[in-house]
């Protein structure tokens, strides 16, 4: 039940967020890999959803979560874009089979669009607060950099 309510969440977010604003699609790699979408909202603001799974401990897992997110300062760079972002954001998920896990976090990074190809590339990271069965926790591990590489549509 946890798992469809999940999953339906996520379905409605994303059809809520189709329509005509660019969008960028690809892999968020690091300590486990997760499928990421981006969904420009515009020049100073984008919401990014990722779906994937847990590879850091030695509880396998999978987690959804959402951030949206600010633009705070854009520069070129080899006539590219950089960017600095931040933002807040929600993640579910379950770990060692059995233990469902929600948090709060927040999502900062850099990125770099290629001026003459739909590319992007990202390094960021997630401070979480996890509530569990367990109670409140702060892990480490999820502060671990992550590398995005995402193709622009």
């Amino acid at each position: 039940m946890k798992k469809s309510l999940c999953v339906l969440l996520l379905l409605s977010a994303l059809s809520l967020c189709a329509s005509a604003q660019p969008k960028s699609f690809g892999l968020r790699m690091g300590p486990g890999l997760e499928i990421s979408y981006q969904h420009i909202v515009n020049t100073k603001q984008f919401v990014e959803f990722d779906a994937g799974v847990l590879g850091y401990s030695e509880y396998p897992g999978f987690r959804l979560s959402a951030s949206y997110d600010f633009n705070i300062l854009r520069t070129s760079l080899f006539k590219g874009d950089v960017t600095m972002f931040i933002g807040p954001g929600l993640s579910l998920g379950m770990y060692d089979k059995s233990f469902f896990t929600a948090g709060f976090l927040i999502q900062y990074g850099l990125s770099y669009d290629f001026p003459r190809a739909p590319l992007s590339l990202a390094v960021d990271t997630r401070p979480c607060l996890w509530i569990n069965e367990d109670g409140v926790s702060m892990r480490f591990k999820s502060m671990m950099p992550m590398f995005s590489v995402r193709w622009k549509f």
